[in-house]
């Protein structure tokens, strides 16, 4: 996702500077006013200073925000003054990153901002849906409510995440070891054989395929260093066309579209959606601010073009599905219960329905891609092994069958 680097104006007047991350620039400029800030310039950081490493603990971990919210809403309903929940979740925090984070709040809420201001100065820990919550809540008078549905939506989030982490685990340690096997094979064994076949006088007499392999040896031999070059220069091609905005539709649209993965990537996006919505409306957002915030936190720049027409229909004084109902992206379950939600007043518990359901979804069918990856992933290592051997073994066999006397 491109990062931009931006200055805008507090409601205090004061100069405020900091960097935040969003799929365009439309949707950065929608965060930053979304914290009641006034923009003034906004640049696009390069693509190369996105390489960066977080060391020592840098960025702050999404169970971490999300024991944070909890603690902070259970200590602020008990009665405790913001000042004080923010002083004992600094000193009990192990997240190093996130205590100083904390620390730094607190400073600025003792000088006079309110809670909301003081996280808008840290967009990498507090993001636009966070900010906006928290201003909500303060306006309210509902703070502790607000931070317990921020507790509740960081869950399943973490929740989702761990998910798709167990899930991709198995199949890229398989991966993993059925490559680092294969160039073993190829680079380390196949030359001891392919000397032995010369030694016999048999090099030049050798199957094809045998022989491709053996090509394909000498040049791993000779060429390992070009390996490592051209996988680092396609991923960092690869990076530096998903950082502009043409690519990276094409790459969120091909996601879409893959076999099997896509309907995956579609229902967790669709569950993203629905709970940051309803989350979002719930804690008193106004909804143009909601869908602004919804569209540049959905993760995926095609599902983010449909958020930002529904939110231009509403502008309009549109009906909200309209848009998502002309979308391939958007099933009619989802339009539908939309629909209701907006003819009943009851948007948010039917947005609630909608991401439970596809957070179901989402479960079922990571279940049922690891039960599917699992076989196919041994039969691809199966058949890669199984290859390199039959290629090496078949000539000695066709050597030994000549050799017999008959």
């Amino acid at each position: 996702m491109p990062t931009f680097t931006f200055e805008a104006i507090d409601s205090l007047g004061r100069a405020q500077r900091g960097s935040i991350e969003a799929d365009n620039r439309e949707a950065a400029a929608a965060q930053i006013m979304g914290r009641n800030l006034r923009l003034t310039r906004l640049d696009e950081r390069a693509a190369t200073s996105r390489l960066n490493i977080n060391i020592g603990g840098g960025r702050v971990r999404l169970d971490s925000l999300m024991v944070f919210s909890r603690q902070f809403a259970t200590m602020f309903a008990a009665g405790i003054r913001i000042v004080q929940c923010l002083e004992v979740l600094e000193k009990q925090t192990t997240d190093q990153a996130l205590k100083a984070v904390i620390g730094q709040v607190r400073q600025d809420v003792l000088q006079g901002l309110t809670l909301n201001e003081a996280m808008a100065k840290h967009p990498k820990v507090f993001d636009a849906l966070f900010v906006n919550m928290v201003r909500a809540g303060e306006t309210g008078g509902i703070l502790d409510k607000v931070l317990d549905r921020l507790a509740a939506y960081k869950e399943a989030q973490q929740e989702l995440y761990s998910e798709i982490k167990k899930a991709m685990t198995y199949p890229v340690l398989v991966i993993g070891m059925s490559l680092i096997i294969t160039a073993v094979l190829v680079i380390f064994v196949l030359p001891k054989f392919q000397q032995i076949f010369v030694d016999m006088g048999i090099g030049d007499k050798l199957p094809t395929p045998t022989k491709m392999l053996f090509l394909v040896s000498g040049l791993g031999q000779r060429y390992w260093w070009a390996i490592p070059l051209v996988a680092i220069g396609l991923i960092s091609g690869l990076r530096a066309y998903g950082s502009t905005p043409r690519g990276r539709y094409h790459l969120d649209w091909l996601k879409l579209k893959l076999p099997v993965m896509g309907v995956l990537v579609q229902k967790i996006s669709i569950s993203r959606f629905a709970r940051t919505f309803a989350t979002l409306l719930a804690a008193g957002v106004p909804m143009l601010r909601s869908l602004d915030i919804v569209a540049s936190t959905s993760g995926n720049v095609v599902i983010a073009r449909c958020i930002e027409l529904a939110r231009d229909n509403v502008r309009d004084g549109k009906r909200l599905t309209v848009p998502l109902e002309e979308s391939e992206w958007f099933p009619a379950l989802v339009t539908q219960m939309i629909s209701v939600g907006e003819n009943t007043g009851r948007l948010s518990d039917m947005l609630e329905k909608v991401s439970d359901f596809y957070d179901r979804e989402v479960d079922t069918a990571i279940k049922s891609l690891t039960s599917m990856i699992e076989p196919i992933m041994i039969a691809f290592m199966g058949v890669l092994i199984g290859s390199i051997a039959v290629s090496v073994i078949s000539p000695i066999f066709a050597l030994q069958k000549q050799l017999t006397p008959h």
